[in-house]
């Protein structure tokens, strides 16, 4: 049922958002971005997360981890993910498949500002093998109830640079670039040397040739 009421509110709320049906598992971040061929970074997780008495979802991008200290600043109490019983319970959907869309029981939805990095992302459709296309620009009119929040969603990894922050720098000065990329991978930037001016070698004796 799961994957239906996901298509009953799509029909109703959203009918122009494709919902994408394919042969594989798109039950993981890594299944999900190998079966609809782009990166793992597009493919929009959700968390069912309580923090305190606040039970909620967090839709953020696929190679973001939630940073615990920002989401308890953001929302007053230590957040703690919800197990497969408990989610499958209070969303409807099996975890693999959980999306805001077609809830068993109305819940706030919240959107990470790092699914800003991109202009379409794939959440979960309700089942382990389907995916809605969504474009980050019309999330106002796919949930209007749905607000942007940062929750300190981090997307470095050892031994990786963090593409969220280098895609929003990307546009900065290229020297502000490399010197956060060094930061980002804990080495000592150091400015290039500017190269010399070109000029002209002088004449041996440096006196200018006699007029003509």
């Amino acid at each position: 049922m799961s994957l239906e009421s996901v298509r009953a509110w799509l029909a109703e709320h959203s009918p122009d958002l494709p919902l994408l049906e394919v042969a594989e598992s798109t039950a993981t971040v890594e299944t999900a971005a190998k079966a609809l061929k782009v990166e793992p970074a597009r493919i929009a997780k959700t968390l069912a997360i309580r923090a305190g008495d606040h039970l909620f979802l967090l839709c953020t991008r696929g190679d973001a981890r939630l940073d615990n200290r920002k989401c308890k600043d953001e929302f007053g109490a230590r957040p703690r993910l919800l197990g497969t019983e408990e989610t499958f319970e209070l969303t409807g959907h099996p975890v693999g498949g959980v999306c805001p869309f077609g809830l068993k029981n109305p819940l706030p939805v919240y959107l990470d500002i790092s699914l800003e990095s991109f202009d379409v992302v794939y959440p979960a459709g309700g089942s382990l093998n389907t995916s809605v296309e969504v474009t980050t620009g019309g999330c106002s009119s796919w949930w209007p109830s749905a607000g942007w929040i940062y929750a300190g969603c981090r997307t470095k990894r050892p031994g990786s640079r963090s593409s969220a922050l280098t895609s929003v720098i990307g546009q900065r000065s290229p020297v502000i670039k490399e010197a956060v990329i060094a930061a980002i991978a804990g080495e000592v930037w150091r400015p290039k040397p500017p190269c010399p001016a070109s000029h002209k070698k002088p004449s041996a004796s440096g006196a200018k040739p006699a007029a003509g």
